[in-house]
């Protein structure tokens, strides 16, 4: 289908290829006669097909067949005019009608301008809909405003609120993007019900079934039996990954698509569940009792089902439940088992799923961390207390879209990767390891505000998302393509994010002792603000390191820390500016790392001229034979020299072979010849930065020789700077990508 791809592609002439590169075609292959060539399509028209794919793959039957689609509509007193739609779909009850707007890179953007103009039709559109077909379709119509890279304002989306208008982000689609991936066109009525929600279901009026009521725990309760096809229509799932403020507490992990599968194929079988669907009605159901005989501990009755969109939660159940969505029609009538609470509280709903699976299948930690903001919120304990702010602030900062955060928080269903780079347990260490929150006092008996706390648990948590907004906002928009490229970059990561937490709370004590202020009174941006001075040398390193330098000081390190690390190498970024900054345990800190890191160079610089040298000696004997070093070597002095040492150590009982006593620029002598650098090219041309348009990038070596000066002498004094360490640990990165270390 060509409207999933990503690229337009086209076979041309050979002739006109380089006429097709300077318009931005890309060539794939090509012979003597014709070439194929590919071009990214633009991201507006990108942002429509991805949008038009996924309705597609829920199943609506009629869609815009190409972009440009238009229709014709007319307003009272003005003539027919026609107007396009860049999303078309629809299906027996519903239509979609979609507007697609998108920047080529996250800035906010005012919709005012285009929210108005699609307010102003939407009148006329549902007439044209109407009248193209037929006066017997009532169709319940979804208008989308789908947008990419654009920050909405709280104007904007509070206007399209009020106007029906259902607002599409990234977030958003990822969510069902991930959704239809696992249940292709079954994922249809868990859409509609998030965007109908409280609408009425075509269909559903006055359908019984027969039930009895009684209560559990105290609790109302239903049991009855129902068809999927029924349950379906009326049931959503609101899984963590949707952000959604208004489900919370959202508890669900995202269907798998491995036992969707294996269910399919046993209920194809002929198999049935003998257990129940568990749903939460959330509204009160109508039950008309057949008897009334208070004795009976339950009463039997007609139940009526609910006739809207999103009324049934599915607490247990929902892959027996979703498993028929692709089955033939004549399956999705047949009978489930469902018990069904009303109106069951959202805190006791979440502990009951958590009941249910902790047994049979271990809830995931990242899922227990983000109910917690949910289930523990209140909480008279002060840790739980903390866990709960710190859980709400992390969902709420991943679904700002104002946020540096947003969409940058993995949650179950929504796989880590370099565009979602951060996880909810990581994240929440890094808050909770400071006392930006508050702290315990006595065995945790009492609570201690924090730098961030408000009058109240939800005053804290705006607060702290204000301060952590603004303070994240200065990282990002000292260099966005970093910040973007997550885990990678080093910067919006787990370890990165905890290192700066850390960062602002020791900031915030140093300002408050050095200004005598008392910082908790401020707003959280305004506290940022008072910070920026002291944090400018960070933020001018994230704007104009270089990659390699940036991950010379920021790359994590097998066993170095991790946070602490990366707290301690931003402390002392801020310390070499500030006089007077030194947080707990920096200078100690300081020097374990100062004797490690001379430890690690030291081993390094003996590392690198062994790895130089048998590598050098193994490529000569590859193309020489035994009397590589004669036919290698072309200054004289080169071996006299070697010949001599080796003589004098034989004396001493060392039989080690000739190469042995050659130095560090011996070799570089020998690589470097014009008769040998062919054979060395490919290991060892390494370009350090700044080296542009050299014939032989080999400047490493004379900077290795330099820092090899530092062991050899240690009565001299000399030590190793910061950026001594930062060459050795590039440099064996670089050689390890083109050598086989060992072999």
């Amino acid at each position: 289908m060509s409207r999933r791809r990503e690229y337009e592609e086209r076979r041309i002439p050979i002739g006109d290829v380089e006429a097709a590169e300077t318009e931005g075609w890309e060539v794939r292959q090509k012979d003597e006669k014709r070439a194929k060539v590919r071009r990214r399509k633009p991201l507006d028209l990108r942002l429509e097909n991805r949008f038009w794919t996924a309705l597609y793959r829920l199943g609506f039957d009629e869609l815009s067949p190409t972009r440009g689609f238009k229709i014709t509509v007319s307003k009272k007193n003005e003539p027919a005019l026609s107007k396009q739609i860049d999303v078309f779909a629809k299906d027996a009850e519903t239509v979609i009608v979609a507007e697609c707007k998108s920047c080529d890179a996250p800035r906010r953007r005012s919709l005012q301008k285009d929210l108005n103009e699609f307010i102003a039709l939407k009148g006329p559109i549902a007439d044209a809909i109407k009248k193209h077909y037929g006066k017997d379709f009532k169709p319940k119509i979804i208008w989308f405003f789908v947008t990419e890279n654009v920050i909405w304002s709280k104007q904007d989306l509070e206007r399209a609120r009020q106007e029906r208008i259902q607002v599409m982000r990234e977030s958003e689609y990822r969510y069902f993007s991930q959704i239809i991936e696992h249940l292709g066109s079954a994922a249809r009525p868990q859409f509609l019900a998030e965007y109908l929600s409280g609408a009425d279901v075509p269909g559903l009026e006055n359908v019984t079934t027969p039930a009895i009521r009684g209560t559990l725990g105290g609790q109302k309760f239903y049991s009855f039996v129902a068809t999927p096809e029924q349950l379906l229509k009326i049931a959503f799932v609101n899984h963590r990954a949707l952000n959604d403020p208004e489900g919370a507490p959202s508890y669900q992990r995202l269907v798998q698509r491995s036992r969707l599968r294996q269910i399919s194929k046993f209920l194809s079988a002929g198999g049935f569940f003998p257990n129940s669907i568990l749903i939460n009605f959330k509204g009160k159901v109508r039950f008309d009792p057949l008897e009334n005989d208070r004795s009976w501990p339950v009463q039997f009755g007609m139940l009526y089902f609910p006739t809207r969109y999103k009324s049934a939660w599915v607490v247990d159940g929902q892959h027996r439940l979703y498993a028929y969505g692709e089955l033939e029609e004549a399956r999705k009538k047949e009978h489930l088992i469902v018990v069904a609470f009303e109106r069951l509280p959202e805190a006791d709903e979440a502990n009951l799923f958590v009941t249910i699976n902790h047994e049979q299948k271990r809830v995931p930690k990242n899922l227990l961390d983000e109910l917690e903001g949910e289930l523990k919120w209140g909480s008279h304990i002060p840790k739980e207390r903390m866990g709960a702010i710190a859980s709400r602030l992390i969902a709420l900062l991943n679904g700002d879209n104002a946020s540096p955060f947003y969409g940058k928080v993995a949650t179950p269903g929504i796989k880590q990767s370099d565009d979602v780079p951060l996880t909810v347990p990581e994240f929440k260490v890094g808050i909770l390891a400071t006392r930006l929150l508050g702290a315990e006092l006595f065995k945790g008996k009492q609570y201690q505000l924090g730098y961030l706390c408000g009058e109240n648990d939800k005053a804290t948590l705006d607060k702290a998302a204000d301060a952590f907004n603004a303070y994240f906002d200065l990282l990002k928009e000292a260099n966005p393509e970093r910040w973007n490229r997550g885990k990678a970059g080093y910067l919006c990561s787990n370890i990165s994010i905890g290192g700066h937490i850390r960062l602002f709370e020791a900031l915030a004590t140093f300002a408050e002792g050095k200004t005598k202020q008392d910082l908790m009174q401020l707003e959280g941006a305004e506290l940022v603000g008072q910070l920026r001075p002291y944090l400018e040398p960070v933020i001018s390193f994230v704007k104009d390191a270089s990659d390699e330098e940036f991950a010379g000081r920021f790359k994590p390190r097998f066993g170095s820390g991790g946070m602490v690390r990366q707290y301690y190498k931003l402390c002392e970024q801020v310390a070499a500016h500030t006089k007077g900054f030194s947080p707990a345990g920096y200078a100690e800190w300081m020097k374990r790392a100062t004797e490690d890191e001379t430890k690690y160079a030291d081993e390094a610089v003996r590392r690198l001229q062994t790895i130089v040298q048998d590598a050098t000696v193994a490529i000569l004997k590859k193309e020489y034979g035994a009397e590589y070093l004669e036919r290698a070597v072309h200054n004289d002095d080169i071996l006299t020299k070697a010949f001599a040492r080796q003589l004098e150590e034989k004396r001493k009982g060392d039989n080690r072979d000739l190469h042995v006593f050659l130095d560090l620029m011996d070799f570089k002598s020998i690589i470097e010849h014009k008769s040998n650098w062919q054979l060395f090219r490919q290991t060892f041309d390494i370009p350090m930065e700044g080296d542009k348009g050299l014939a032989k990038n080999l400047r490493w070596l004379d900077s290795l020789n330099t820092i090899r000066r530092i062991p050899a002498h240690p009565s001299s004094g000399r030590q190793y700077k910061p950026e001594d360490i930062e060459f050795l640990r590039w440099l064996e990165a670089e050689l390890a990508e083109k050598i086989e270390i060992g072999e």
